[in-house]
């Protein structure tokens, strides 16, 4: 009797181009947000998974062929490039409104995979609305070529690497007319790259770098050191004030809007952690010096 009541199979429904390409360019999304291999689309888990939702989907929506929906390795890596493109476009006017405002800041990112010995470049770009929201975007995470990283024509390797993908949204000449600020932890190759910009230091760096500082601190009373990690300590004690585009203002903290007030929340409680290590320390090195005695 089974094979009389066996329900006929239907053929398998086909994806028109249109849906086909919003579903590969969800793909190429989450390979790329993910930071996956490309060749990731083609496991045959992942492939087996897929079959098994869209098998117990068919009783409510038909019938989709599994293979209609992926796609290959060499599809995702052509469309990396489209879509970087079509995202540059979309943030490309958004970005060069910040800029021209003197809104945009850029946080540069220079590190090195020991394994491949090969150099990379991240940058990340904040800036605050009208409305005071702050927005952040990741803008590329590229390799490039230098050298000797402590060389003179390293740093202008850096410094070209930084010019050539802020060109790509075009912001190269805000940032030659000092329009954008740049953010860094106060690395001396990044520091000598951008001398001529407007740089401000990240204060997070400072009460991290603090903190070790405090830490390592056993047969003496610790140092404070602005540098902003171990590793580059001997490089990272430059010394080079901020510089400041604007104006001093006079505002009654009553007057400020919620976003500004919780920035100047998060800098008091920053100060009085600061205080606290330093007690802390100090404590710590009274009683070692007396159980010493």
């Amino acid at each position: 009797m089974g094979k009389f009541m066996k329900l006929k199979k239907l053929p398998p429904l086909k994806l028109n181009s249109k849906d086909r390409t919003i579903i590969q360019d969800e793909f190429t999304k989450w390979i790329c947000s993910s930071i996956r291999p490309f060749n990731l689309i083609s496991d045959l888990g992942l492939k087996a998974t897929l079959q098994t939702i869209f098998d117990i989907c068919k009783k409510y929506q038909g019938s989709i062929n599994i293979d209609d929906i992926l796609v290959t390795p060499t599809t995702i890596s052509n469309n990396v490039k489209k879509l970087a493109e079509y995202y540059r476009s979309l943030l490309r006017p958004i970005l060069i409104e910040q800029a021209e405002s003197g809104a945009l800041v850029v946080c540069p990112d220079f590190w090195t995979d020991n394994h491949k010995k090969m150099n990379y470049l991240g940058l990340t770009v904040y800036f605050v609305t009208n409305g005071y929201e702050l927005f952040t975007f990741d803008l590329c995470c590229t390799r490039f070529n230098e050298i000797d990283k402590t060389g003179v024509g390293a740093l202008k390797v850096f410094l070209y690497a930084i010019r050539e993908q802020l060109n790509l949204f075009g912001l190269l000449s805000y940032m030659d007319n000092n329009k954008i600020t740049f953010t860094s932890d106060r690395g001396a190759n990044t520091l000598k790259a951008l001398k001529w910009y407007p740089v401000i230091y990240c204060f997070a760096h400072r009460i991290n770098n603090h903190h070790h500082h405090q830490q390592k601190a056993t047969k003496k009373l610790p140092h404070v050191c602005d540098s902003s990690s171990d590793s580059s300590s001997p490089e990272d004690d430059t010394i080079a004030p901020s510089p400041s585009k604007h104006g001093e203002a006079n505002t009654v903290l009553s007057d400020l809007p919620p976003k500004p007030e919780e920035v100047l929340k998060t800098i008091t409680t920053s100060k009085k952690l600061v205080k606290y290590v330093k007690l802390v320390s100090k404590v710590a090195n009274t009683t070692k010096r007396f159980i010493s005695l």
